[in-house]
């Protein structure tokens, strides 16, 4: 038996023992336990009530309520059973909704009742004191969802129904702002004139529309009458520009001209392009998937162009229409960007592929293209290069065959008498370069991409294609201290003529039969 039911005993065999006499024998005194247990009873709901009253927001700590229920333990009162007292000096130590709530589940007739309930009520108003604080829909919720018929569920209720309110009144007066906004902008915007444009800015100056009426204004201002607006419009030929002419001016003389300019600026394949008077001209490639390198069966192949694998290219992009000039290089020269390449073996320079050009010289040339036009010009990657030569051909051949390479590439043919030549093909220049586009274009339109010279790629030297990118970006990794080379050149016979044939060259080596072709990320103009 527990010390606490040992007092107990001891408590009530005194009192007992010690009342007993003639008059009232102590057989006879049952009533005496539940005038006791009316006391004790009594005593809690003070003590409940008191608390109530005094305001104390934390309440009795676990370690108060255990003291009291020491106390009380000492004097008369039912007998609880030790499951009970240990259930209840569990739900103490825990001190939570949870505990409290279980025990008074499971013992509903307790003599601990009073005090559980007082409990679960300091709990009720610690948490509402905090979720109230931060005074927001969710934490009501909370509140409500813990303490159903808490003490504060009408408060909470009653901010609930109030924070609901006022998020239906302010999301009706920002539609209202929002229709008035558009309905202001659509009235300056018909009107088309700098008074009525003004007029909006000035009574919605963080409007939704603020900035397409500043950028109106301006041109508006820039160009009093329709053909000053539109010549506005072609000086900074941006499909943006042409657009708010024709908001300026729906009815306006250019408007035709206007759509047909803002068509041409459309990147699509395809169109060509060229972003200033020295720059390359490009054309727009679509993007595709296409079979690199050779088969293991392929006779001529070499085993750096091996394993064969399907690439995917996933967005448009921009080629040179053919490869860089002397003309564009001695451009870059003059900008002061470009090494001077005074070599070109007599054979002439201006039109002709730009010759002794290094992988490291080609990067200072692509720098100052970047740097001149705000693009993305560089050296395309590999899987690049092969995907705009072949254009949809497939094999080793441009054209599908040996014999109809030769329409399309300067290369070394049956009049250059080298040992190595294309026996199939006799071009019109025997040994060294021709002017660029002499030739037939490939699908994609693009001049040279068989002969003439080779073109540097961004891919570092790899002696085969296991473990390559697939999605068409150039190959990081390698011996990046030379670099690939793709195309043959003019020196190139019958093995280094087709699609598939990749050569390394180191980055500083330049020779005259290397070159270079540009490559450039596709964005509106």
């Amino acid at each position: 038996m527990s010390d606490n039911n040992t007092t107990e005993t001891n408590w009530r065999r005194r009192m007992v023992d010690a009342g007993a006499g003639a008059d009232y024998p102590a057989e006879g005194r049952e009533w005496l336990p539940m005038v006791l247990a009316g006391l004790f009873l009594a005593l809690v709901l003070a003590a409940g009530l008191y608390l109530l009253l005094a305001g104390e927001e934390d309440g009795l700590s676990p370690e108060q309520a255990r003291a009291i229920a020491e106390q009380e333990a000492e004097l008369p009162a039912p007998r609880s059973t030790s499951e009970e007292r240990s259930r209840w000096e569990a739900a103490l130590e825990a001190d939570t909704l949870l505990a409290y709530r279980r025990f008074i589940e499971d013992f509903p007739e307790s003599v601990f009742l009073g005090q559980a309930q007082v409990q679960l009520d300091v709990l009720d108003q610690r948490l509402w004191a905090e979720l109230s604080a931060e005074d927001t829909a969710p934490a009501y919720e909370d509140y409500l969802e813990q303490f159903p018929d808490g003490l504060h569920q009408a408060e909470a209720l009653t901010r609930l129904d109030e924070i609901s309110r006022a998020a239906n009144q302010a999301e009706r007066e920002a539609l209202e702002r929002e229709r008035r906004d558009n309905e202001a902008w659509t009235t300056a915007r018909t009107a088309g004139t700098l008074a009525a444009v003004e007029s909006y800015i000035n009574d919605w100056p963080t409007g939704l529309h603020i900035e397409e009426a500043q950028s109106l204004r301006r041109m508006l201002k820039a160009g009093a009458e329709d053909s000053a607006a539109f010549a506005s419009a072609q000086s900074l030929g941006t499909r943006d520009a042409y657009q708010a002419y024709i908001d300026a001016f729906p009815r306006g003389d250019h408007v035709s001209e206007a759509l047909a300019a803002m068509d041409d600026l459309v990147m699509r394949p395809g169109r060509r392009f060229r972003d200033c008077e020295q720059c390359p001209e490009m054309v727009v490639v679509p993007a595709g998937s296409y079979v690199q390198g050779s088969s293991s069966e392929a006779p001529t192949a070499l085993s750096n162009e091996r394993p064969e694998r399907t690439v995917t290219l996933l967005e448009n992009f921009a080629v040179g229409v053919t490869e860089v000039t002397f003309a564009q290089w001695d451009a870059c020269h003059e900008a002061g960007a470009c090494e001077a390449i005074s070599e070109d073996n007599g054979w002439g320079r201006g039109t002709r592929p730009v010759i002794m050009v290094s992988w490291n010289q080609a990067q200072a040339y692509i720098q100052w293209l970047n740097e001149t036009t705000g693009k993305s010009y560089r050296l395309p990657s590999e899987s690049e290069w092969e995907y705009f030569a072949r254009a949809g051909t497939e094999g080793d051949w441009l054209g599908g065959g040996e014999s109809a390479v030769c329409a399309f590439g300067n290369i070394a043919g049956a009049e250059s008498g080298f040992d190595w030549r294309h026996a199939a093909c006799s071009d019109p220049v025997p040994v060294g370069t021709a002017p660029v586009a002499s030739l037939e274009p490939n699908a994609f339109g693009l001049y040279d991409v068989i002969g003439n010279v080779a073109e540097w790629t961004a891919d570092c030297m790899n002696l085969s294609y296991l473990d390559a990118p697939s999605d068409g970006s150039a190959w990081g990794r390698g011996i990046c201290s030379s670099h690939m080379t793709r195309g043959g050149s003019w020196l190139t016979g019958t093995r280094d003529i087709r699609l598939p044939a990749r050569f390394n060259l180191k980055n500083g080596d330049s020779n005259d039969f290397t070159g270079l072709r540009v490559v450039r990320r596709i964005d509106e103009r």
